[in-house]
């Protein structure tokens, strides 16, 4: 799969709406059609650097995600995962919104999402030499795609993914 086909295959998704929105570590991941594990659903995990934009401006980024030292004291640790979740919050509006562009750089592999309500999600390379950038799964295709700046490396299964 070329990027150009890639770029086709993510075009079918423009006025699907997000059916869930999670964030683990530092990763955004966006599902349509359903939650994780499902047969119909088709996601994106978008690794670090990412950035989320609202009206124009950026609210968040991936960057903004860290994380307490190990040594933290258990309030502190609460504290921390408090402060944590009202960072993550910042992305809610994503869930229920419909995707109105979807378009891949194809000499940097950048992903930009585009949703309603004026609102951007974009990932961009910060490495020539990134393994994963970010990657798109369509499990009833048994499709996965891992996106970097080198290009794409596909993965199926037979049994799904």
């Amino acid at each position: 799969m070329t990027l150009e086909e890639l770029n086709l295959e993510l075009k079918k998704l423009v006025g699907e709406e997000v059916s869930l929105k999670v964030i683990a570590l530092r990763s955004l991941g966006l599902y349509f059609g359903g939650q994780p594990h499902d047969h119909n659903s088709v996601s994106f995990l978008i690794h670090p650097p990412w950035r989320y934009e609202q009206q124009g401006e950026v609210v968040v980024g991936s960057g903004d995600i860290y994380f307490a030292a190990a040594s933290s004291t258990p309030e502190e640790q609460k504290a921390h995962e408090s402060k944590l979740d009202g960072i993550r919050s910042l992305t809610d509006a994503l869930e229920g919104a419909r995707l109105a562009d979807c378009r891949v750089d194809l000499v940097t592999s950048d992903l930009i999402l585009e949703f309603s309500g004026d609102q951007v999600v974009r990932n961009f390379a910060d490495s020539a030499f990134d393994e994963t950038a970010w990657i798109y799964r369509k499990p009833r295709r048994n499709l996965a795609a891992s996106v970097s700046p080198s290009g794409i490396t596909l993965e199926t299964k037979k049994e799904g993914i």
